[in-house]
């Protein structure tokens, strides 16, 4: 159950913290141990398994947990690794190919309808909605942790020619928060149109 698999998770963040540090204080060492004990305890005092059948949405709760914990943390890093391997192998500063699509992923959860009587339409639009939604609160959590960052003002720094050209004339103050803030709108209004309703060719551009 995704409680347990959390457990997990800062087990290991804390082994790690553990490993990262070579030559930790005393109360650092403890505050490790501390972290992994309360974490193991809990999760001796919780159930790893439900007691009743999942539903519908219990399953597709689980695959939005491994998307938004899992493969969204992980994927990035790794088409980061692939274009630098391939700018090493071959030389070539920039890579020539479309990685978007070299890794698909795809889930049954929601739209099994041979396997599970449970299952119809509405619980795979319900599957797809949900994980929309949960890479698009993804999104805004990273555009509000960009905007946190590039604070650099336009009398500091040049700006990139062609982020200048999407900006009003004159620039605003801080031009990379105002073409954030710009981006968080577009994410907005695409959380706003229905998914699969046909419409979503309808967001400004």
């Amino acid at each position: 159950r995704p409680e347990i698999l959390v457990k997990e998770q800062r087990i290991a963040r804390a082994l790690i913290d553990g490993l990262e540090r070579h030559d930790p204080t005393p109360s650092e060492e403890l505050s490790i141990r501390d972290r992994i004990v309360t974490e193991v305890t809990t999760a001796w005092q919780t159930d790893g398994t439900r007691r009743q059948v999942p539903e519908v949405r219990d399953e597709i709760g689980q695959v939005v947990f491994f998307l938004t914990q899992a493969i969204y943390a992980v994927l990035p890093r790794f088409y980061e690794e692939v274009e630098e391997a391939f700018s090493r192998v071959f030389e070539q500063e920039e890579t020539p190919l479309d990685l978007s699509r070299l890794i698909r992923f795809g889930s049954w959860v929601g739209g099994d309808m041979d396997g599970n009587p449970n299952v119809g339409p509405d619980t795979l639009l319900s599957a797809l909605e949900t994980q929309r939604s949960a890479i698009l609160r993804l999104y805004r959590a990273e555009i509000a942790e960009l905007a946190e960052r590039l604070t650099q003002t336009s009398n500091r720094v040049t700006l990139d020619a062609e982020l200048a050209t999407r900006l009003s004339d004159p620039l605003p103050p801080m031009p990379y928060r105002a073409f954030l803030r710009y981006v968080a709108e577009r994410v907005e209004a695409t959380g706003k149109v229905p998914a699969f309703s046909g419409n979503a060719a309808s967001v400004p551009a």
